[in-house]
């Protein structure tokens, strides 16, 4: 627990730092505790940025039942209502939004950590870039689907997005393949191995 907490301590105070090299275990006790808190953050903001859209439809459900079919059991609980009710899409920029909020402190927080494990197996701290772009695309793009889905569904905006996701998620795979990579023995260009 103290080479826990000592890590924590030490990541936090060189989230500036994108000098040097970090082994494989230094970095993956930090990225997976960033990785959790990001998850439970997310969670709960998530849970309150969208319980206005949930309050929606059970207004609808009320003022309506004729339209309404419900279904509650052990575990689950379910609105369904007949109908094409534009209102209940979503509004979702403020979850993409949050979203966008949650994914800029995971780039703060893991940047320079990455980047110096990156350096641990000789690569160029840019690689960490890769999956930037495909990330502001699917950004820029879901808000865009969503809309076009209240009225007339646009496929070909939808596999675009896909297409997007699946390179995006095929760039993190490749960071992930990186950092659990053995780094370099002794010296490389960036530097003596992390104690």
């Amino acid at each position: 627990m103290k080479t826990y907490l000592a890590n924590l301590r030490r990541h936090l105070t060189s989230l500036h730092r994108f000098s040097g090299r970090e082994t494989v275990d230094q970095f993956w006790a930090w990225a997976g505790t960033v990785l959790f808190a990001l998850f439970v953050g997310f969670s709960l903001a998530g849970r309150f940025v969208l319980s206005d859209w949930f309050a929606g439809v059970e207004r609808i459900a009320r003022e309506n039942p004729e339209l309404v079919t419900r279904s509650v059991g052990p575990g689950h609980y379910s609105v369904r209502v007949e109908g094409h009710h534009p209102e209940l899409v979503p509004a979702l920029l403020p979850f993409i939004t949050l979203a966008a909020a949650f994914g800029v402190i995971a780039i703060l927080l893991l940047g320079a950590a990455l980047t110096r494990r990156l350096h641990d197996s000789g690569r160029t701290g840019l690689w960490a870039l890769l999956p930037i772009p495909f990330l502001l695309a699917g950004f820029w793009l879901m808000p865009q689907l969503f809309r076009s889905w209240a009225t007339v569904p646009d496929f070909q905006l939808f596999f675009l997005l896909f297409a997007n996701n699946v390179v995006y998620l095929a760039t993190i795979a490749l960071l992930v393949f990186f950092t659990t990579r053995n780094g370099t023995p002794g010296p490389n260009r960036y530097g003596p191995p992390s104690a």
